[in-house]
C-alpha cells in the first residue's frame, strides 16, 4: 500500500542544477486528442507535465525521460498503520526537477538511490491510486546537487493535498520522539495542527532534548492514507537528521522551573498557550499505568496523560511536565513526563453528595459518594457498577484486565460508599450535566448496608422445602411457578427501565446527552482508526422561548417531541444516532457521511420540521416553528478531538442563527479548533437556497 504524498508546492532552485530539454505541451495534448497509441505518445521531460495529466491520461503510460535530484529514498517505507494494511515492503523514492516533485514507484528489490544524487531517469506514467507517479523506472547517476529551495506551506495546504511530493520546510514544537520499525517518528505541533516527521535510522546521533524544542525541518511532503485513499494524517519524509535544525532548544532541566499551581490551568484557554510544556506538582490520587493518572494539590485535581512506564501509588508526590490541552471542557496535560519526588500518605477523599457534585467544582477530584447498587457488569478490561443516589443514575467503573473477585460479592440493592475520581460532564455553557466515578480496585468500595435476607431467592428456597415436605400440596407448585414467572418478568422489566432511564431523555424518548457523549467518543475513535468520515449536526429550535411564552410549556414540550420524532425519522441508517443535546437543542451523529451527504440530510430535516406546521401561538394563521442547523464533517486524523467537532458544528449553528435562522450552515475544515494551537475562526459555508417544488 502506498502511504505517501500530500504536501506540495513550487520550488525555485538557487541555480540551474539540471538541464531540461524543451517539449511542446500543446503537441502533447494534440497527441492525446489524436488517440495515439502508447508507442506514439510524446515523451515527457518535465515533472510538471506528468502532474498535469488526468488519471485516464496518466494510465495510458506516457514515456518519461528527465533529469532530477533525489530528495528522499528508503528501501522500505515507514509502517505507521497496523500490519494488515501492508502487503509487502515498498521502497519510497521522491525526485524533483526545477518544475515539481513526484513519487517514483520502485519495485521491492529494485535499484537504490541516495538523496542529493542527480539522475537521468526513464519510465512511464501511471496513477493507480492517489496521484500521478513514475513506474517501471531505470536511471543512471550523472552527478550531485544540493536540495531544491524549500518553501513553507501552511498546515491547511498540507492537509488539503493541493500539491504533492515537494521539498518543503516546516517549523514547530516537538511533542514526542519514538523509534518505529527502523525510523525515528517525531510528532511536531505546527501552526494549525500536528504532523509526523519520519527519519530513517542510519546510525545517526539523535540530538538530545528534542521534546519541547522548537525546530525547523526540511523534507518531502507526504500524507497517510487508508485503503480507500482517504487522507487520515500529514507526514514529512526527512532524508536524515541533517535536515533537522533546532532553533530553540528545550530547557536543560525543565523540572528546575517553579511549578505552576494546578488552579492556574482552570483558566486555561487554547488562545493562551505558548505550545510548550508546563511544570506542575501534585499528589497522585489515581493511576492507570502506561495511560493516565490524576494528581491533586488538595483543592484542584488534574488529569495527566502519559505513556511513561512508571509505577506510582496513591499519595506519591510527583513533578509533571506536559503539554496543556482542553478535553471535554476540562484542562489536561498530554504527552507528559512524570518524576517521583517522595512517598506520602494516601490523599483523603472529599465526602460529598451527588447534588454537591453537580452544583460544585469537583471535576478530577478524589471524592467519596454513598449510593445504592442497582446492578453490576463485571467483564474483562472494564467493570461497571450502576448506582442510584439522590434520584440520579451514576456509573462507577474501573479498568482492569480481569475483574476483581471481591466485586462479585457485592449484592444488588446494597448501600455502598464509592471512593474515586469524579469526572463531570458539562454542556456547551459549562454547566454540570452528570458525573461518573473512576475507582482503582474493590478496596475503594465499602458496604454500608446489605439488602434484607428475605429475598425472592430465599423465599423460593423455603417454598421448595415446603413442597418436598408436603407432597400432597402439589397445587402449590403451579402457584409458585406462576409467581416466579411474574417476579422474573417484573425484575427484567425493572432492569430494562433502569437501563432506559440512564440512556434516554425522559420527555422525547430519544437518547440523552450522556448517551450522546459516549456514542460520539466511540465514533470519533472509530473514524480515526479506520480513516472514515464523521459528520455532526447540531439542531436548535428558533425562538423557542417565544413559543413557551405564547402557547405555554405544555405546547413547548409537545413541540420538542414532534421535532425529536422528525429527527429520528430522518436518521434512517442503523449507524445514525440522534439525541437531545440540552434544552431546545438536538444533535445527530452520522458515521461514514461526507459533507455533501450531511448537508443534504440537514436540509431535509429543516424542511421536514417546517412541514410539521407547529405554530408559535394558538392562532392557526401564525408563523410556523423553524430550526437552525450547524454541520461539521471531517475524516481520520484530521479530527483533532470529539470536542473540536462539537465546537465546529456549534460555530456553524451560531452563523446560521446570525444569518436570520431557519438555515443549515456547514463548517468547512480542516482548520479545526484545537486546544494546542492558535486558530482563526472556522470557515463557514453559506447556506444553499431552498429547493423549489419538484426539485
Amino acid at each position: 500500500m502506498r502511504i505517501i504524498h500530500g504536501i506540495t508546492g513550487q520550488c525555485r532552485p538557487k541555480k540551474r542544477w539540471v538541464l531540461l530539454s524543451a517539449i511542446s505541451w500543446t503537441a502533447t495534448l494534440h497527441g492525446q486528442q489524436a488517440g495515439a497509441t502508447t508507442d506514439s505518445l510524446p515523451t515527457l521531460e518535465r515533472v510538471e507535465q506528468i502532474r498535469q495529466l488526468t488519471r485516464a491520461e496518466a494510465n495510458r503510460g506516457y514515456p518519461v525521460r528527465l533529469q532530477a535530484v533525489v530528495t528522499y529514498y528508503t528501501a522500505t517505507g515507514p509502517r505507521l498503520l497496523p500490519l494488515e494494511f501492508y502487503s509487502s515492503a515498498q521502497p519510497d523514492m521522491f525526485i524533483q526537477d526545477s518544475t515539481a516533485g513526484i513519487w517514483v514507484h520502485v519495485p521491492p528489490g529494485g535499484p537504490t538511490a541516495i538523496p542529493g544524487q542527480v539522475i537521468e531517469i526513464e519510465g512511464i506514467t501511471e496513477e493507480p491510486d492517489f496521484g500521478q507517479q513514475i513506474t517501471k523506472p531505470r536511471w543512471r547517476v550523472i552527478g550531485q546537487a544540493p536540495m531544491p529551495v524549500a518553501h513553507r506551506p501552511s498546515f491547511d495546504r498540507m492537509a488539503a493535498t493541493a500539491e504533492d511530493a515537494q521539498w518543503v520546510e516546516v517549523q514547530g514544537i516537538v511533542r514526542t520522539v519514538e523509534a518505529q520499525s527502523g525510523f525515528l517518528v517525531l510528532v511536531v505541533a505546527v501552526s494549525g495542527g500536528r504532523l509526523r516527521a519520519v527519519v530513517p535510522e542510519t546510525g545517526q546521533i539523535l540530538p538530545e532534548g528534542l521534546s519541547d524544542a522548537e525546530v525547523r525541518i526540511w523534507g518531502v511532503g507526504g500524507a497517510l492514507f487508508n485503503r480507500k485513499d482517504q487522507l487520515i494524517g500529514v507526514l514529512l519524509y526527512v532524508p536524515s537528521l541533517k535536515e533537522l535544525h533546532v532553533t530553540q532548544p528545550a530547557r536543560v532541566d525543565p523540572f528546575a522551573d517553579a511549578a505552576q499551581p494546578l488552579s492556574s490551568l482552570q483558566q486555561f484557554t487554547p488562545e493562551g498557550v505558548s505550545g510548550h510544556r508546563i511544570h506542575v506538582r501534585g499528589v497522585v490520587s489515581f493511576q492507570q499505568p502506561g495511560s493516565f493518572l490524576y494528581i491533586s494539590d488538595g483543592a484542584t485535581g488534574l488529569r495527566v496523560e502519559t505513556n511513561q512506564s512508571i509505577t506510582l501509588r496513591d499519595g506519591d508526590v510527583v513533578d509533571v511536565l506536559g503539554f496543556p490541552h482542553l478535553s471535554n471542557l476540562r484542562p489536561v496535560l498530554e504527552d507528559a513526563s512524570v518524576r517521583l519526588l517522595n512517598h506520602g500518605p494516601p490523599p483523603t477523599p472529599m465526602v460529598v453528595s451527588s447534588r454537591q457534585l453537580l452544583e460544585g467544582e469537583y471535576d478530577s477530584a478524589l471524592v467519596s459518594v454513598e449510593a445504592r447498587l442497582l446492578e453490576k457488569s463485571l467483564v474483562p478490561r472494564r467493570q461497571t457498577l450502576l448506582l442510584q443516589t439522590d434520584g440520579l443514575i451514576v456509573n462507577a467503573s474501573m479498568q482492569a484486565i480481569r475483574p476483581d473477585p471481591a466485586l462479585f460479592s457485592l449484592r444488588d440493592g446494597s448501600r455502598i460508599r464509592v471512593t474515586g475520581i469524579c469526572m463531570v460532564e458539562k454542556d456547551g455553557n459549562g454547566r454540570n450535566q452528570w458525573f461518573e466515578l473512576l475507582f482503582d480496585d474493590a478496596g475503594d468500595i465499602a458496604t454500608i448496608q446489605t439488602p434484607p435476607w428475605w429475598t425472592l431467592q430465599h423465599a423460593l428456597q423455603a417454598l421448595g422445602i415446603m413442597i418436598l415436605v408436603v407432597v400432597a400440596a402439589a397445587a402449590w407448585v403451579l402457584v409458585l411457578k406462576r409467581r416466579v414467572k411474574q417476579a422474573s418478568s417484573q425484575l427484567q422489566e425493572a432492569n430494562q427501565n433502569l437501563t432506559r432511564l440512564s440512556n434516554l431523555d425522559g420527555l422525547t424518548g430519544i437518547a440523552n446527552r450522556r448517551m450522546f457523549d459516549q456514542t460520539l467518543e466511540i465514533e470519533w475513535n472509530r473514524a480515526r482508526q479506520i480513516g472514515t468520515y464523521l459528520s455532526l449536526i447540531l439542531v436548535d429550535i428558533d425562538h423557542f422561548k417565544e413559543l413557551n411564552d405564547a402557547a405555554g410549556h405544555q405546547m413547548g414540550d409537545e413541540c420538542l417531541k414532534l421535532i425529536a420524532a422528525e429527527l429520528a425519522r430522518a436518521a434512517r441508517r442503523s449507524t445514525d444516532f440522534v439525541a437531545r443535546f440540552g434544552g431546545e437543542e438536538f444533535v445527530l451523529i452520522l458515521p461514514g457521511t461526507d459533507p455533501p451527504q450531511a448537508a443534504q440530510l440537514a436540509e431535509s430535516v429543516r424542511l421536514g420540521v417546517k412541514r410539521l406546521g407547529i405554530r408559535y401561538s394558538n392562532q392557526p394563521a401564525g408563523p410556523s416553528v423553524t430550526i437552525s442547523l450547524g454541520i461539521a464533517s471531517a475524516i481520520g486524523d484530521l479530527i483533532p478531538s470529539a470536542e473540536a467537532l462539537i465546537r465546529a458544528a456549534d460555530g456553524a449553528l451560531y452563523v446560521a442563527k446570525h444569518q436570520g435562522r431557519n438555515k443549515a450552515v456547514s463548517h468547512l475544515g480542516p482548520d479545526w479548533p484545537d486546544g494546542s494551537t492558535d486558530l482563526d475562526l472556522p470557515s463557514i459555508s453559506m447556506p444553499q437556497p431552498e429547493p423549489t417544488r419538484g426539485s
